[in-house]
């Protein structure tokens, strides 16, 4: 038998020491690395942007409450314009006789924070907090203060069909509750509400209006079963739509396959340059329904939210307008003794990335009879 040496036993541990230090340098290097570079599963709040010069996400809120308030706002994070990670946020609330409330805040990536695993975004004073349920929404400036706090009752849902080169979407709350309190300068005290939210996710690799020229999202908000449904329209006329339905804490009906046709013009319409249609109408093997976009509640030009010089830059490939409409509707899935009719009044929120071009003879519908 071999006996070994002490001594030759303590050079070997003492030079062993070295290399097991290093290879926990390498590790500590290493994990972080393999971790930011692994894809974040779909239905995780966090963010996701890419370092791609031309990408973005955003997180859109909207909420009616139970007084006939109504609050929207969107969290925005975009590499477009000079630098990167432009932090903008913004919103509106609304109150039921009309008066809108809006706060915005634009900041460069060097005076913004995105919080811990990219689930807390504080742009000024602006906070969008998803670290953990309930998620909340705080502004404090000083012409407003929100405290807001919803608790999504149903797992996050998306169109897994959706084609790569469209915006991806998760919708993380549909018809949450919510509740909190809103003041803005010129009211006398604080208003504590309750109602319900929809939270949606939205990211791409492109340009948005390289990739999209309309958004329609449609939210139900009901307390019973919670309806969303929206639909893309790509620069060159491509048109993807989604339905989903859930309830409780079940999702009772998501589909793409159905066909939407527009109807009339809205009378919430301000401008020729962004056609509201008047009446959305849906309809597949399985289901089938009407939306009406009636009443404007908010027009908005995202635009100028944004800081400068990134406003100025990006003016050379966008003219965004966007609109809120109160939207009653008729939703019928199945047939027969198991068919489910939803109605209600929801909220339609309407996105333009550019004006429409003007119809050509290739899309003027031809005469009945031809």
């Amino acid at each position: 038998m071999k006996l070994s040496n002490p001594a030759t036993r303590g050079c070997t541990r003492a030079a062993a020491q070295p290399r097991r230090i290093r290879a926990v340098v390498l590790l500590a290097w290493l994990v972080p690395a393999l971790l930011a570079a692994t894809p974040l599963p779909r239905g995780n709040p966090a963010s996701r942007i890419s370092d791609d010069g031309s990408a973005s996400e955003y997180w859109d809120l909207v909420a009616r409450f139970d007084s006939g308030h109504h609050l929207f706002a969107r969290f925005l994070i975009t590499n477009e314009g000079p630098g990167e990670k432009t932090g903008v946020a913004y919103g509106h609330f609304v109150e039921p006789d009309g008066n809108v409330h809006s706060w915005r805040n634009g900041r460069s990536q060097q005076n913004w924070n995105l919080g811990p695993h990219g689930l807390l975004l504080e742009v000024g004073s602006s906070d969008l907090d998803l670290r953990k349920q309930p998620y909340g929404l705080r502004i404090h400036k000083k012409k407003v203060k929100i405290d807001l706090r919803f608790e999504p009752a149903t797992s996050a849902t998306w169109d897994a069909a959706a084609r790569s080169s469209e915006p991806a979407v998760d919708l993380l709350a549909n018809s949450a509750p919510i509740r909190g309190s809103v003041w803005f300068r010129g009211m006398p005290a604080a208003l504590e509400l309750t109602g319900r939210i929809a939270l949606t996710h939205t990211w791409m690799e492109r340009s948005e209006a390289k990739v999209a020229l309309r958004r329609l999202d449609f939210f139900s908000l009901g307390d019973k079963a919670a309806i969303h449904l929206h639909d893309f329209e790509a620069p060159d006329g491509t048109r993807s739509h989604w339905l989903s339905i859930v309830r409780a804490d079940e999702t009772l009906f998501e589909t793409s396959d159905f066909k939407i046709s527009y109807e009339g013009h809205s009378d919430s319409q301000q401008s020729a340059d962004y056609p509201i249609p008047g009446t959305l109408r849906f309809r597949g093997p399985t289901v089938r329904g009407e939306i009406q976009i009636k009443v404007g509640l908010v027009h908005h030009d995202p635009m100028q939210d944004i800081p400068q010089p990134f406003r100025f830059l990006l003016s050379f490939s966008m003219r965004p307008h966007r609109m809120w409409a109160e939207s009653p509707f008729e939703v019928t899935v199945g047939s027969g003794p198991d068919e489910l009719k939803i109605h209600g009044t929801g909220l339609t929120t309407v996105t333009y990335l550019n004006p429409p071009p003007p119809p050509t003879k290739k899309t003027i519908p031809p005469p009945p009879g031809e």
